[in-house]
């Protein structure tokens, strides 16, 4: 269709008029009379366990700096964004107690790049961007109940190598491969996060066994950010009550933070600590990794 500039010109009139409307003047019926405007959370609506964020959905904004700078800190004002890494992937070795991938977590080393070694006899650095891509692809896909077909058509690859790769991925992590085939065909009701959080499975939904598998990871994922929050306020209450830090937002394994520039470097650490704490109470054995950073606008993580 490309190939006629008519139906070209259609769709891309289209795809930015959803974007207008979707992150842009639909914005403007949101905003509040301090010129703000403030999302509504939804801690358990989401199937998977995960939070989620209506009227308007933030957590949906399009990483596009021309997006993202919109989202700005204000004058004498810092924003502290600090996200999780590997954070699904170290949950997963957690609940799987494969011990093969637990010792890739904790080797401090690429995750994806120790895979690619371990499991497919590859070395590959992050330069190797395709590759790695494909091998975190695998590992998400695995994680979220994606099949070969499936991860063949997002990685543009034939169905034959992407079930050569499911197949060495299983071969080399047996024990998580046996988690993985007892969880996707579980008879069970609901699946419990590492909390203790019940996330039920509907009996008659197409998507039971993707959630079967998903929902530990993402709602242990969920429970982690939410804990990390709570102690974040519970330990800068005063500052909080001042008017000096505040909680803008998480977004998934993301926790952006705002407040007074001179403060900065302190919340910072103080974010980090928190996030890392609660991680490594949960998933324990398994370290935890957070990146963070000091800026003056959402575009700039």
């Amino acid at each position: 269709y490309n190939e006629n500039e008519v139906v070209k010109d259609i769709l891309d009139f289209r795809n930015a008029a959803k974007k207008v409307s979707t992150y842009g003047m639909s914005f403007l019926k949101y905003i509040e009379p301090d010129g703000r405007i403030y999302t509504s959370l939804n801690v358990a609506l989401a199937i998977s366990g995960r939070d989620s964020s209506s009227s308007p959905n933030l957590q949906n904004i399009l990483k596009d700096d021309e997006y993202r700078a919109c989202f700005i800190a204000g004058k004498g004002k810092k924003l502290v964004i600090a996200d999780y890494s590997a954070q699904e992937i170290r949950i997963f070795a957690y609940r799987t107690q494969d011990p093969k991938l637990i010792e890739i977590v904790n080797s401090g080393q690429d995750i994806h790049c120790e895979i690619a070694r371990i499991a497919f006899n590859e070395n590959i650095t992050k330069k190797d961007k395709k590759r790695r891509g494909q091998i975190k692809g695998l590992i998400f896909g695995l994680i979220y109940g994606l099949s070969p077909a499936g991860f063949a058509r997002d990685n543009d690859m034939d169905v034959e190598s992407a079930q050569v790769m499911f197949d060495k991925f299983f071969e080399t992590f047996d024990v998580a491969a046996v988690w993985y085939k007892e969880t996707k065909f579980t008879k069970a009701e609901f699946i419990r996060t590492a909390l203790g959080r019940k996330i039920w499975l509907h009996p008659y939904s197409y998507k039971r066994q993707t959630l079967a598998l998903n929902c530990f990871m993402q709602g242990t994922g969920a429970d982690m950010t939410k804990l990390a929050m709570k102690e974040f306020r519970q330990v800068n209450k005063q500052l909080i009550d001042e008017r000096k830090v505040g909680i803008i937002l998480p977004v998934h394994d993301e926790i952006v933070v705002w407040c007074v520039a001179d403060l900065a470097e302190q919340v910072e650490d103080a974010l980090r600590y928190r996030m890392i704490s609660v991680a490594e109470r949960i998933h324990k054995g398994i370290p935890a990794e957070v990146g963070s950073m000091i800026c003056d606008n959402w575009s700039e993580k």
